[in-house]
This record gives C-alpha cells, sequence and structure tokens, in this order.
C-alpha cells in the first residue's frame, strides 16, 4: 500500500534541516575566518622577503651609500619608480599589491594591509639620522580585518626582523595612520610588542 507523505512529515524534515543549519553556519564562518587570518599571516611573510630583497638589491639609494632602503607596496611590485629611475622588473610583490587605495593600503581575502615607512629624521646623542636613513633599518606592516569578527578575528603586524604578531582585533585601536606608525627614540614603532603575541 503507498504511504502519502503528510504534512507533518514535511515540517519534521524542514525543522531538523534547519537545525542542522543553524548549528553548521558557525563553523563554516569560523573556517572563513581561519583561512582569512592564514592567508594575512602568510602575506606579512611574502611583504617581508619582498623588503629584505628589495633592500639588498638596493633599488632604493637615495643617500648614494653603500645601503639600500626598504620599499613601499607601490616601489615593491613594479608601480612606481625607485631610485634607479626605472621600476623593479622583475616586481618584488606580485600584482595584488599594485591596486592601493588612497590610503595606500591593499585589501586581501578579507584584510587591508598598510605598509609604513619613517617619515621623519632622528637624533640619537650628538648623531642626527636622516629620513633616508632610517628607511635604510626600519619598516613595519599591519594587517587589518575589512570587518572584525566577520572576516577575521586578529590584526596582524610584521616589521623589519620579519617576526608576525597578533592580537584580538576586538582589543586593538583602530587601524595605524602614517602619524603613529613610528614613535619614540630610539625610532621604534608605538606598537606596545607586551600586548601582543608572536605568531609561529
Amino acid at each position: 500500500m503507498k504511504q502519502e507523505v503528510t504534512l507533518i512529515q514535511i515540517m519534521v524534515v524542514i525543522s531538523v534541516l534547519a537545525v542542522v543549519a543553524i548549528l553548521a553556519i558557525p563553523n563554516v564562518l569560523d573556517a572563513k575566518q581561519s583561512a582569512n587570518e592564514t592567508t594575512a599571516i602568510t602575506t606579512l611573510k611574502y611583504v617581508a622577503q619582498a623588503q629584505e630583497s628589495f633592500r639588498e638589491e638596493v633599488e632604493m639609494n637615495e643617500d648614494q651609500d653603500d645601503s639600500g632602503e626598504y620599499g613601499t607596496f607601490a616601489q615593491l611590485s613594479g608601480v612606481e619608480k625607485t631610485s634607479r629611475g626605472h621600476v623593479a622588473n622583475p616586481p618584488y610583490l606580485d600584482e595584488r599589491f599594485r591596486q592601493a587605495d588612497p590610503e595606500a593600503a591593499i585589501e586581501i581575502k578579507g584584510y587591508r594591509f598598510r605598509l609604513f615607512l619613517p617619515d621623519r629624521a632622528r637624533r640619537l646623542g650628538s648623531q642626527e639620522f636622516s629620513v633616508t636613513d632610517e628607511r635604510e633599518a626600519f619598516w613595519c606592516a599591519y594587517a587589518w580585518p575589512v570587518q572584525p569578527g566577520k572576516t577575521g578575528r586578529r590584526v596582524f603586524f610584521i616589521h623589519q626582523y620579519g617576526l608576525v604578531y597578533a592580537r584580538d582585533a576586538a582589543q586593538a585601536p583602530g587601524p595605524p595612520v602614517v602619524e603613529s606608525a613610528y614613535r619614540g627614540d630610539p625610532f621604534v614603532t608605538d606598537l606596545k610588542l607586551p600586548d601582543w603575541m608572536v605568531v609561529q
């Protein structure tokens, strides 16, 4: 005898599917955020490798000494000319870094990346260090989730030593601006590293 599907049975099936969906969606979102964070860490390490190669090849040498300077996203990706008078070819960073917004930030997989170079001279004792001197020694970059809590849970930071640091985006101050990327004497970032954890 052929059995008919009742309205109650259909409603039971729909209810079960709804419960499964409710349980599964957070896991999908967590997996997406984790994947975005992994990409952010990998990207910052990629930038660090590019910076070291760029500096070692002396692509930028504004003061004409034997030491190269670190570069911007535009210089590293072959958009902007270096002090050699031409763009880096081949570029040190891929085409993703050629699409900067007005704040010189790059968006990749739910994160915004900004790179900072020293923007002022520094005096240490009786010695004066020019902006160019400082750019031979320092740089830093941040990766900030486009939507904290949705595209990523953590903020990431890297500097010239190549270490990636992280902290909870909910506890971090707003995205950095050029004026606050470097402060202090000796010339260091204003990042309070005890508040951050090194990412392996």
